[in-house]
């Protein structure tokens, strides 16, 4: 009954139903952002990405992506707007959930596996996804007050405020560190800045530009926020993976779901 559904919505040309399942679909999909990134954040804040927390942020993905491929199918393929789904019987309810699991495990599983086996990839969206999500939560503003450079300063002495903000952006430099160099990071910012201020000691470059550290400015808390937009721009990063094998994963159930006999 159900695996003709689209095949008898076009024999039909229901344009109605055609658009309900597609809909349902792209709804769906949208609404399932927000689960998974609440679930992500209350295994993996401020926390490191271990083995047990990957099978369990797994095993909560896969429940909610089964969830909600019983909620569509009962909705959109049922036709039943109270998405009864305890109404259903225990064959679809065992098939569903056995078709979300070969996707899940398929696609979300592989890429849980990959990018925990080779974290290099995380970097692609760490310093992209990741790179923007930090410049609205005001990283450029911090690294402007934590860091002097001698021939940036000449420029920036010379632009109106609105300019500078425009033309005279740090935030590039958050690209320089990721997690393994957190430590390394803040002992170097902390022996840099117990150094007397102007000595030539004190303004050796520690980057690979023309900037050196401010000790004038730099506060234990402005340190731990540069710290904390290392942190959110790694998990942004791998949370754009963990999401968009997600989506695919369910992208897959849906399908499934659709043709269920």
């Amino acid at each position: 009954m159900a695996k003709d559904v689209i095949q008898k919505a076009v024999q039909k040309d229901d344009t109605k139903k055609l658009y309900s399942i597609l809909g349902g679909v792209v709804v769906t999909s949208l609404l399932f952002f927000f689960p998974v990134g609440l679930f992500y954040m209350f295994i993996f804040y401020k926390s490191n990405v271990a083995f047990v927390d990957g099978v369990y942020l797994f095993a909560t993905i896969y429940l909610i992506g089964a969830t909600a491929c019983l909620m569509y199918y009962r909705f959109i393929v049922v036709g039943d707007k109270k998405m009864e789904i305890d109404k259903m019987d225990l064959g679809t309810v065992s098939t569903v959930f056995q078709k979300s699991f070969a996707a899940f495990f398929g696609i979300l599983g592989f890429t849980l596996v990959a990018i925990a086996l080779n974290p290099s990839m995380i970097r692609i969206f760490e310093n992209t996804v990741g790179f923007v999500v930090c410049q609205w939560w005001g990283v450029n503003e911090l690294l402007q007050q934590m860091l002097r450079s001698d021939l940036f300063d000449k420029v920036s002495n010379d632009l109106a405020k609105d300019d500078m903000d425009q033309y005279m952006n740090y935030d590039f430099l958050i690209t320089l560190w990721n997690q393994e160099d957190r430590e390394k990071l803040r002992q170097t910012i902390e022996s840099t800045c117990s150094k007397k201020s102007g000595s030539e000691t004190f303004k050796k470059r520690d980057l690979r530009f023309d900037f050196y550290w401010n000790s004038d400015t730099i506060t234990k808390e402005k340190l731990d926020k540069l710290i904390g937009f290392i942190d959110l721009k790694y998990y942004v990063g791998h949370f754009t993976w963990v999401y968009i094998a997600s989506l695919f994963s369910l992208l897959t159930s849906l399908v499934a779901t659709i043709m269920i006999a």
